[in-house]
């Protein structure tokens, strides 16, 4: 991914209250700082609040590169919303943690409210939004474990031509996931800010980036 001055080397971050998306939201920002990348904020929030305005504020104030999010469905759609008509946030600038990967959030945020965001599913492979759909694919290569070819496995189902399955005809995300399905995402959400992205915001191959 790429932002409008170059390399993404600015992040910020954006989290629900639970367990398992603080462990997430944590991880990544310690793995993106061990890389010399700078989180300019880190972001929670509750599954409901009377307004959305201030997260979506906080979230966009240092005009971060790129976004980062671990967070469930319920209350990111409400903030979604907000960051959409209210700030300068883009979707195609923001990559998320499998908890997201929900058929549902197109149509509960509007169909132009996602588009473009896209993020890494808890068996080693990606997903992303498409208008209103929610699109998964399967890990590239016989190994989850080859984390370096995630980022680019939204463009492998392009190019083959072969309709991948939408995220309700996937299997379920188990739930709780282990260490390693955590490392997956987190692994997808760092190369994913670091690649660079075309102008409809698919991360480009290898061998197209500078």
């Amino acid at each position: 991914m790429a932002s409008a001055k170059g390399r993404v080397q600015t992040v910020a971050i954006g989290h629900s209250r639970d367990t398992a998306s603080r462990a997430a939201a944590e991880a990544f920002a310690a793995a993106w700082q061990a890389r010399d990348g700078r989180v300019l904020a880190t972001v929670d929030w509750p599954e409901s609040a009377a307004s959305w305005l201030r997260p979506a504020r906080r979230l966009t104030a240092g005009e971060p590169d790129a976004w980062v999010m671990a967070a469930a469905p319920l209350g990111f759609v409400q903030l979604a919303r907000r960051l959409r008509h209210s700030t300068d946030w883009g979707p195609a600038r923001t990559v998320a943690f499998a908890a997201l990967r929900d058929s549902r959030l197109p149509a509960l945020t509007g169909p132009d409210t996602l588009h473009g965001l896209r993020g890494a599913t808890a068996e080693g492979g990606t997903w992303a939004v498409r208008d209103r759909w929610v699109t998964s694919y399967p890990p590239v290569g016989p190994s989850a474990l080859r984390v370096e070819q995630l980022p680019l496995a939204l463009d492998a189902a392009r190019i083959t031509g072969q309709r991948p399955a939408r995220a309700d005809e996937a299997s379920a995300v188990p739930p709780g996931g282990s260490g390693r399905r955590l490392a997956h995402q987190q692994q997808f959400a760092e190369r994913a800010v670091e690649g660079r992205v075309d102008r409809h915001g698919s991360v480009l191959p290898v061998s197209a980036r500078t």
